[in-house]
């Protein structure tokens, strides 16, 4: 997911924030555990790229 895949789906948490007749609570803490797997994978990913790099230097 790119970055500004992860900002759309943060805009539209927001959106149900601040309409709550819209989404229950099960909604949003959907939106927001997918928006975390989503950015715990890219950062798992630069991790490993950085750490490729630095080897590759070496």
């Amino acid at each position: 997911m790119k970055l500004y895949e992860i900002t759309e789906q943060l805009e539209n948490i927001k959106e149900l924030l601040e309409n709550p007749e819209f989404a229950d609570n099960a909604d949003i803490a959907k939106a927001l555990d997918a928006v975390q797997q989503d950015f715990d994978k890219k950062r798992k990913m630069s991790s490993m790229s950085l750490k490729i790099q630095k080897a590759t230097l070496k």
